[in-house]
């Protein structure tokens, strides 16, 4: 396909940024868009893999916790309505609920309905977006919790905590969101060809899954192609 059919399909406006970055080459311009999707298609697996491991181990420590196997429907009312979680506005005076969690439960509960399923435990918590699971490593919620979260790694090296697992994994629910949402993760500033980002991201998926358990890469190294599009990308 040509570059004009590119622009046809794709809108100028979106491909002018790598238009710039190879300073109006439009043949490797296609290239880099190509391989900017492709670098993004390479993360599904060290994502799902991220995504699916900390939702597990969150739903199995505070079920433990709790001793219930229902508690993301039966603590709606519990940590999840904590008085804690309302606060004063300090400008307007106005109370202001911390109700993220609550809220989305409710809605995974009204959108089964809507569906015609049946509300089960596992259903609401495959419904969760990866931010809700973030969450749990907030201060409010870590501290009603007593920093019962922090049970899910069980690797995590000394002298890191809550902190730097929030920030670690804000920082990889941010690169999700901006891969699924066709955002380009080949540059740094404007116009300039730079896989920095995406390298250190992947590297902060890989350690993350390590404080959680170590043996978890191992299982899907072979199927990691993170690297050789990084690798074609410097070399384009």
């Amino acid at each position: 396909m040509d570059y004009q059919k590119y622009e046809t399909y794709c809108s100028s406006a979106r491909l002018k940024r790598y238009f710039d970055s190879v300073k109006g080459d439009t043949g490797r311009a296609i290239r880099l868009y190509n391989l900017n999707m492709k670098l993004s298609q390479s993360f599904f697996v060290p994502l799902t893999v991220f995504e699916v491991t900390l939702r597990n181990r969150i739903n199995h420590v505070i079920g433990t916790y709790f001793g219930d196997s229902d508690w993301i429907i039966n603590q709606k009312g519990g940590f999840m309505s904590h008085p804690s979680l309302t606060q004063i506005h300090r400008r307007t005076g106005q109370p202001r609920v911390e109700d993220f969690l609550k809220s989305q439960v409710i809605k995974a509960e009204t959108d089964l309905r809507k569906k015609g399923g049946i509300i089960t435990s596992g259903r609401i918590v495959a419904e969760q977006p990866l931010a809700f699971w973030v969450s749990f490593f907030n201060s409010d919620y870590f501290r009603i919790l007593s920093a019962i979260p922090m049970q899910v790694f069980t690797a995590l090296p000394s002298g890191k905590g809550r902190t730097d697992v929030s920030y670690a994994l804000d920082e990889i629910r941010r690169l999700r969101n901006r891969i699924f949402h066709h955002e380009p993760i080949c540059f740094s500033g404007s116009h300039t060809i730079d896989v920095v980002y995406a390298s250190n991201l992947n590297n902060k998926i890989v350690e993350v899954l390590d404080w959680i358990d170590p043996d978890i890469c191992l299982e899907f190294t072979d199927i990691h192609e993170v690297g050789a599009v990084l690798n074609q990308i410097t070399s384009l």
